[in-house]
């Protein structure tokens, strides 16, 4: 799986031809050009999917503390980070395999840092770790009803620019509402099935 073959689930839907690659030169894969990079990112910072979540400790933003006297401690925002979801206290984890829910969640913020060019996290505690959806970029580690819902979120966007069919659009519209949801509900689930089962926070520090 790639991102050609998922843009040509997408075209399928809405009766289109395949590309061959996003830089063929059609006009399909003109538009896909431009819209694949932000469909893909909008549903993956819609719901923490079980292969996009990452939890790492922290690094400090050296300075930046200084800036913001409200808060105790900066740390650089992970590179590959989408959205970050929670941060947490550093010193609760290891203890067993429940940590993972246990572990007291703490305030915190996102913003620019001192030199406007670059995003830092801001909060008071220390040795934190952060809990976020990262960007992937690796078509072999989505889950087939995620592929499915992305494959139909292009095609609501194409319906238009390549068929000229507002109604093939709002069908397209309800086909992706109906695959995120199912996405969601089966990824909540198996979501649950592995916090039981490890503890993502001792293979984090391991």
């Amino acid at each position: 799986m790639d991102n050609v073959a998922i843009c040509n689930h997408a075209l399928t839907y809405i009766g289109a031809p395949f590309i061959s690659s996003l830089s063929d030169g059609t006009t399909a894969a003109n538009y896909l050009t431009k819209i694949y990079a932000p469909t893909l990112n909008e549903l993956l910072r819609a719901h923490p999917w079980s292969f996009a979540t990452r939890l790492v400790e922290l690094s400090e933003a050296t300075g930046e503390a200084d800036e913001a006297p409200e808060w105790a401690y900066a740390y650089e925002y992970p590179s590959d980070c989408l959205r970050i979801l929670k941060v947490y206290n550093g010193d609760e984890y290891g203890k067993s395999p429940t940590d993972y829910n246990l572990a007291t969640v703490t305030e915190f913020v996102v913003r620019m840092d001192s030199d406007a060019d670059a995003k830092i996290i801001l909060t008071n505690e220390e040795d934190a770790f952060a809990y976020y959806i990262a960007l992937v970029e690796d078509e072999d580690l989505y889950d087939p009803l995620f592929v499915l819902a992305l494959a139909y979120a292009l095609a609501a966007k194409l319906a238009v620019p390549l068929k000229g069919d507002f109604k093939m659009q709002q069908a397209m519209q309800y086909q992706f509402a109906a695959a995120e949801a199912k996405a969601k509900a089966m990824d909540a689930r198996e979501m649950t099935q592995e916090i039981s089962g490890g503890n993502a926070y001792s293979d984090a520090r391991a």
